[in-house]
């Protein structure tokens, strides 16, 4: 069963430097999630996953993303 996602992220592949989580259940489609308060014109880069209490899933391939002014 998931019970949250965990989304980390930061300026970079392998810089964890952020993250939040939400609580959830399952699902089988998109789900959005809106992280405030970033820099504008930054490059970020996310990775998520699922989890069941404390029994963490494994990481999703990252993407990488570029804010507005």
């Amino acid at each position: 069963n998931v019970t949250e996602y965990q989304i980390s992220y930061g300026y970079g592949d392998g810089v964890e430097r952020f993250g939040t989580k939400f609580e959830f259940g399952p699902s089988s489609g998109v789900l959005s999630y809106t992280i405030n308060a970033l820099n504008p014109r930054s490059t970020y880069f996310f990775k998520i996953r699922a989890a069941n209490n404390c029994k963490p899933g494994s990481w999703s391939n990252g993407m990488t993303v570029r804010t507005d002014s």
